[in-house]
């Protein structure tokens, strides 16, 4: 039986999300990588949305990662991912959704306001699998790309303010749920909740082992790596930064 396809753009927290949950349960695939815009037309023929990740089965096609994770969790329920008990896996999901609508977009345009005045630093966090020819169409046309993403995503002083807010507000969340008891958000059990946690809060907690080489720092205006050491050193980014550290490398394979 072949491997499913499992299309990505491969810097994407979202992504990552649908990848950590597919190697926590032993799910076998095969990553097919892209650069951003171009991704749009692989996903859409592969028979889903324009928008990644998109997970092609033998029997269904995946294109949410909300939905890629309920999949995963009916393959392999005694991996966790979300509680059995009803009330319990309710919570869970509520806050994935909260991490995915909310943490995960607003974490997205912080970083965006800062990485989009870097090209190199944006095309080096892409690994060597992306095709070529996606990456010199890319960089020949940045500067529409540019454009295209800061208006697409309101990349403007005010509303990057507004994404702190709205970020602080999901950490001090985290933050309640980490006063406790349990070793995770939600009991002593590696959960969705703590993977989408983890991975959309990748933008502004940068941790240092990541899926993909992501942008250091020094190359960020003072204010820029002010804003970003505040997030990392938070105690919910140091949780996230600790679950990359130390629950991410044991799911990988080798």
């Amino acid at each position: 039986m072949s491997k499913a396809r499992f299309i990505t753009i491969p810097t994407s927290h979202y992504c990552e999300k649908a990848r950590w949950a597919m190697d926590l349960v032993g799910f076998d695939y095969a990553e097919e990588m892209h650069m951003p815009v171009f991704h749009m037309r692989h996903a859409k023929k592969a028979g889903g949305k324009p928008t990644v990740p998109v997970l092609v089965t033998s029997e269904k096609t995946y294109n949410d990662s909300m939905d890629i994770l309920r999949f995963l969790d009916r393959r392999n329920p005694e991996a966790g991912l979300f509680p059995k008990d009803p009330e319990l896996r309710q919570q869970v999901e509520d806050f994935v959704v909260l991490c995915n609508e909310v943490l995960g977009t607003h974490s997205r345009r912080i970083i965006y306001s800062y990485l989009l005045d870097k090209k190199e630093a944006f095309f080096n966090a892409f690994p060597a699998q992306c095709p070529r020819g996606e990456v010199r169409g890319l960089r020949f046309a940045f500067p529409m790309f540019r454009w295209l993403v800061r208006r697409a995503y309101s990349i403007n002083p005010d509303s990057v303010q507004r994404s702190c807010v709205k970020v602080n507000e999901v950490f001090a969340q985290v933050e309640q749920l980490l006063s406790q008891e349990g070793e995770y958000l939600f009991g002593n059990t590696l959960s969705a909740a703590d993977i989408a946690f983890a991975c959309t809060s990748v933008p502004v907690v940068v941790p240092d082992n990541y899926f993909v080489k992501l942008p250091s720092l020094q190359g960020f205006p003072p204010e820029g790596q002010a804003l970003i050491n505040s997030f990392r050193d938070s105690t919910a980014g140091q949780y996230a930064r600790k679950l990359f550290r130390e629950d991410r490398p044991r799911t990988l394979k080798g």
